[in-house]
């Protein structure tokens, strides 16, 4: 198969991809006369003696495959000594890339925020998510993550992505940017394939088209899944631009480094031997790759991988990702006909791409649209997964993801419109359980207990020696905005008696009526919290600041004080 010419689906809906497939092959096209031999190995075989035997260089190592990129002038001169091209592949041609255009670029033009004045929810850090509850993905997208039920997810998981490496091929990422402090996968396993080093910053300016799409795309996959691991590996230019072997050894060198998935927010337009057996072979070896469908509109064909979705070898584990408008209805660049099923609208799954805020090079934020920035909701969804169950196999997660999406969205006349939905993701997972937690004062270090662990209406809330009882453990349920807190012993809520705003205000139990006063915030201090009232806005607390057991639970005007503030434990 021939090194094709592919172009980034970017952040707009109007940028040109590739001019048609079957085009001559001109030397100005990256990866110029280069072609790419795919060969069934034999027993035997090694990387050393193919290379020997062919020549040209190696692109991807697969399990019973090798895959080599060389000249057309090397595989003639092959094929003039007689060399046995039986268990080759070799294509006749590539497709000429289409110029990318500028048209469309005011995606970015909301222009670029300062990080420390343009991304509120994360003025606290990433301290939010250390006791693993309670931190809330960025306030900027909250349209969003009403759509696809995030903050619903964060309530419930335990995990949030932690122990799972997911790799972006991109156009690198800004490695200093501070959202990637402490979250990217050792510098040795890094990679720039394209200038052949082991450092994936991004590079160029903002004059430069594909310039922050690998930074905007890894930002995403960690709003969703804040404690997963991202490995940067660069397989684009700063204008969006690469060639398809690069791309192979980019999936390859993932795969070897323990990725579990892969974000490829790019494509080609055309189908590819090796590209489909180094994506099989990545789903053989547990690895999920998600990929952006392309932006040229609805009435046009998805890029591959993005169409490799309904192959045997690549079914439900290399998928094409659509965007949706805030509406839920398909937006109208996302490209979802299928040339290899009769132009079926058959899209694998959608999310919203539209204005969405991401990190951008120099500490900075930026709004993004394009399905290249809906692809990083599904791997950021996986990898949460396949942190909270680590131990399913990889056939019951795509199963689950599968069966989890919402297919209630309007758009008629297409199939497969099924929007990500990360709560029930979560909750369809086999053997989940929902986290209970103890609430323990940060100063007297006692727990939040219902008195004689009554089942009533009622029952007075105050501090306890922490223990196992069922009545000092509590869940955490999330709708409109704000959470719930559930005792463990009398499924009843925490909720200010008589819904009263003074301060003093007695803490109780009560039989969930969806009142306001019911209702709380966890307001991330560092790595604790405060439990602030809706309707009062005011600060759960230990009457007195009591250091003694039995002291009562009331509500105070927040005020920063120790016995103000709460540790969540996590019980199971």
């Amino acid at each position: 198969m021939i090194a094709q010419t592919l172009k980034l689906t970017l952040a707009v809906s109007l940028v040109a991809l590739l001019a048609a497939c079957g085009a001559p092959l001109q030397a100005t096209s990256p990866g110029g006369s280069d072609q790419l031999l795919t060969i069934k190995l034999s027993e035997g075989d090694t990387q050393e003696s193919i290379v020997q035997r062919y020549g040209g260089e190696m692109v991807a190592w697969l399990d019973d495959k090798a895959i080599l990129k060389l000249s057309s002038e090397a595989v003639a001169q092959l094929q003039a000594r007689g060399i046995s091209m039986q268990n080759t592949t070799l294509a006749a041609n590539t497709p000429v890339a289409a110029p990318v255009t500028a048209a469309g670029w005011n995606a970015w033009s909301g222009g670029w925020n300062a990080w420390s004045s343009g991304w509120n929810a994360w003025s606290g850090g990433w301290n939010a998510w250390s006791s693993g509850v309670g931190g809330a993905p960025p306030s900027e997208n909250n349209t969003a993550w009403n759509q696809i039920r995030l903050r619903e997810a964060h309530a419930i998981s335990r995990r949030f992505g932690a122990g799972v490496k997911v790799a972006v091929l991109d156009t690198g990422i800004d490695t200093a940017h501070p959202m990637f402090s402490g979250r990217l996968a050792p510098s040795s396993e890094w990679r720039d394939f394209v200038s052949n080093d082991n450092n994936p910053q991004e590079v160029g300016t903002s004059s430069n088209r594909g310039f922050g799409h690998g930074t905007a795309a890894a930002s995403i996959i960690l709003q969703v899944a804040p404690k997963a691991t991202i490995l940067p590996i660069r397989v684009l230019n700063q204008d969006g631009a690469g060639s398809l072997d690069v791309v192979l050894t980019g999936i390859t060198h993932a795969v070897n480094m323990g990725a579990r998935v892969i974000n490829v927010s790019l494509g080609s337009t055309s189908w590819s031997d090796a590209l489909f057996d180094t994506a099989a072979w990545a789903n053989s070896r547990g690895v999920y790759i998600y990929a952006s469908t392309g932006n040229t509109g609805n009435n046009t064909n998805a890029l591959f991988p993005a169409n490799l979705s309904w192959y045997d070898q690549t079914y439900m584990k290399t998928v094409g990702i659509g965007s949706v408008r805030s509406d839920n209805v398909i937006s109208s660049f996302t490209a979802l006909l299928d040339p290899t099923n009769n132009g079926a609208t058959d899209i694998y799954g959608i999310a919203p791409g539209e204005s969405i805020a991401a990190a951008y090079p120099g500490s900075q934020t930026a709004r993004v649209t394009g399905t290249s920035f809906a692809a990083p909701m599904f791997s950021g969804a996986a990898a949460l997964a396949m942190s909270e169950a680590p131990s399913l196999t990889f056939n019951t997660v795509a199963e689950a993801l599968w069966g989890s999406m919402n297919t209630n969205t309007p758009n008629p006349g297409i199939t497969g419109a099924r929007l990500l939905d990360v709560e029930r993701l979560i909750r369809v997972l086999p053997g989940w359980t929902q986290p209970q937690y103890r609430i323990v004062n940060n100063n007297s270090n006692l727990c939040l207990d219902v008195a004689s662990s009554s089942r009533s209406d009622g029952a007075v809330v105050r501090q306890e020696t922490c223990n196992s009882d069922s009545s000092q453990r509590w869940r955490l349920d999330f709708a409109g905005g704000f959470y719930s807190l559930v005792n463990n012993n009398s499924a009843k809520v925490l909720e200010v008696s008589a819904s009263t705003t003074a301060d003093g205000g007695r803490v109780q139990q009560w039989g969930w009526v969806g009142a306001n006063n019911q209702q709380w915030t966890l307001r991330p201090v560092g790595s604790v919290y405060e439990l602030v009232a809706r309707h009062s806005n005011k600060c759960v607390g230990i009457s007195g600041g009591s250091l003694a057991v039995d002291a009562s639970a009331v509500q105070w005007g927040c005020n920063g004080a120790n016995n103000q503030r709460w540790r969540l434990q996590l019980m199971n």
